[in-house]
């Protein structure tokens, strides 16, 4: 079995996640990408598998990921 890669220990500063928000309102849909993955701190695959389903559409401020997408496999 090959090692496991370590902990990453660099993060983005205040100013560089800012540049990023900045830039990808800009930048049409994969901006709006970029935007959902800043925000809500999820993995790629996890916004890029999201349905429409798993938003709450009566506030719009929930999304509801079943255990069947997510790495840990239960519902987030």
């Amino acid at each position: 079995m090959p090692a496991r890669p370590g902990t990453r220990d660099r993060v983005l500063s205040d100013t560089e996640l800012a540049r990023i928000l900045t830039v990808a309102r800009e930048a049409g849909t994969f901006g709006t990408f970029v935007l959902v993955l800043a925000l809500t701190g999820q993995r790629r695959g996890e916004i890029a598998s999201l349905h429409n389903s798993w938003i709450d559409q009566d506030g719009k401020q929930a999304i509801t990921w079943p255990k069947t997408v997510t790495k840990n496999k239960r519902e987030h």
